[in-house]
């Protein structure tokens, strides 16, 4: 295997200038975006959603949730898939219609798939259940007990539910062709984020896992791997029922795989298979922590500046609860250049980023943060690094930015609107030293779960929000001066929009 192939993937996939060439979509072989499993037993989840009141500002803080969940039932099970995804609206365009969703992807094209697998719960028997998203519903796949099929050292007596997620690769490569592994991770993320938010609003403690033996996972989902693979996994231990079913072996897969193809014609790109080969070859021995702060150590502070503390979450008041939120979630980005974000917003914006990068589940993925702001009331223009060592804010470059940016983001010139533009970098040569090419799941991934939750609280703040992951990689690099080994993963813009 090649030294440092998530570098090389990354810079075999970015785009520059002069070297885009055209790309027409073939529409007549558009991939269906909603996987089906004819013959499997149905399991309808009501569309409504029952919880007590919470402000999704409070999910975001898992401290503030008592871990002490109720019991776990197929209704509370079916409450918390609709709420990690569901439909939101529908729109029309050219070529047909399109329904949007709670969770943001790529050009909306929804490469990834929730799976549960379940030991046997009051309402809903053991076995591995599909997430159907349009007609909300578990759908049976595969009967009995898979823990010990997902993990060779599953305790006899242990209860927890195992949600997998996976992706889709022709859904995305139908587009964005090699780049598409990208959207894979980020829109994955995304969906991670939602499904533990979900669960954190229930007080159901979840591990998110990404270093598993992707063969035997993909085995039990009994899902084709040239086509689909699990990505992620997120493990949610529970208090079992009194009387619990007799345990029985998992049923055969026969033809289960077939129902990863979307379309007629699906083309493979090599590149994707093989990056995904090497992050799936590469497990993860040891977490090193990958040095963050240390890529701000070489910037000083812009003469007459000094590091400014990240205050602590400010009280915010809402329009819309925690399932509203999901609803309203759009990638709005009719932006308003006439109107300054307020100081309060931003920091919000700022806290909901340094809480998710402080975090353990974060610190040792080797993500790095900045923001370009523009029109910030009380706030200078500029470059701005959040070091996360001393949760701080520092002025690296004064100036706006934001037009520069939005050039190197294929011209799309309404970024220039925004009011601030959330940028995620990494040192890929660093961080595959520190942990292999595993690790360039798991810092795309966190950055997808960073994105939805921009996009959430945005929702909250009734602030536009809409996520880019297409620029002119070097270029968006150099607007900054930034170190040739940086590697910009993910671009969010934030700010006031047209009501």
């Amino acid at each position: 295997m090649m030294q440092n192939p998530a570098l090389h993937y990354h810079q075999l996939s970015s785009y520059e200038r002069s070297k885009m060439d055209s790309h027409a979509l073939d529409w007549e072989n558009e991939p269906s975006v909603y996987k089906e499993y004819p013959g499997g037993e149905v399991f309808p989840i009501p569309l409504e959603v029952k919880m007590p009141p919470v402000s999704v500002f409070e999910l975001f803080q898992p401290q503030l949730r008592e871990e002490n969940p109720p019991p776990l039932s197929f209704d509370l099970l079916g409450q918390i898939m609709l709420l990690a995804e569901m439909l939101t609206g529908r729109a029309r365009h050219a070529n047909g219609e399109i329904w949007f969703r709670s969770v943001a992807s790529a050009g909306a094209l929804y490469p990834c798939e929730l799976y549960v697998a379940c030991p046997g719960i009051a309402g809903l028997s053991a076995g591995l259940y599909h997430y159907r998203v349009k007609k909300p519903a578990l759908v049976q796949i595969r009967t009995g007990n898979l823990l010990p099929e997902l993990f060779e050292a599953s305790a006899p007596d242990e209860s927890r539910l195992v949600f997998l997620v996976s992706a889709i690769f022709f859904r995305s490569s139908w587009k964005y062709r090699d780049r598409a592994y990208r959207y894979h991770l980020l829109d994955s993320g995304h969906l991670l984020e939602n499904l533990l938010l979900a669960l954190r609003a229930f007080s159901f403690a979840a591990q998110v896992e990404s270093n598993f033996d992707d063969q035997r996972v993909n085995d039990v989902l009994a899902v084709d791997s040239r086509r689909e693979a699990c990505l992620a996994l997120v493990r949610v231990p529970f208090t079992p029922p009194a009387a619990t079913e007799t345990a029985v072996p998992l049923s055969p897969a026969d033809g289960l795989s077939r129902r990863s193809q979307v379309a007629a014609r699906e083309k493979f790109y090599e590149t994707i298979q093989q990056i995904h080969q090497a992050t799936s070859s590469s497990l993860l021995s040891g977490r090193k922590k990958v040095p963050v702060d240390d890529f701000w150590s070489r910037y000083r502070p812009v003469a007459g500046q000094s590091d400014k503390e990240i205050a602590p979450p400010v009280t915010v008041n809402e329009v819309c609860s925690y399932p509203d939120v999901l609803l309203h979630r759009r990638s709005r980005r009719n932006f308003v250049s006439d109107e300054p974000l307020s100081t309060s917003s931003f920091h919000v914006v700022i806290s909901l980023v340094a809480e998710a990068v402080a975090s353990p589940s974060f610190a040792s993925l080797g993500l790095t943060c900045g923001f370009l702001v523009g029109s910030v009331a009380g706030t200078e223009p500029g470059f701005y690094a959040l070091k996360t060592a001393d949760q701080s804010l520092t002025l690296v470059a004064a100036g706006n930015f934001l037009s520069h940016m939005a050039h190197a983001c294929l011209d799309q010139r309404w970024l220039g609107k925004a009011a601030v533009h959330i940028l995620l970098f990494t040192d890929l040569t660093a961080l595959e030293n520190a942990v292999g090419a595993r690790g360039y799941r798991d810092v795309m991934l966190a950055a997808g779960r960073l994105g939805q939750r921009l996009y959430l609280g945005a929702a909250a703040l009734e602030l536009g929000c809409c996520a880019v992951g297409a620029f002119y990689d070097r270029e968006a690099v150099e607007v900054l001066e930034l170190p040739e080994s940086t590697n910009l993963l993910y671009l969010l813009a934030v700010g006031p929009v047209k009501k």
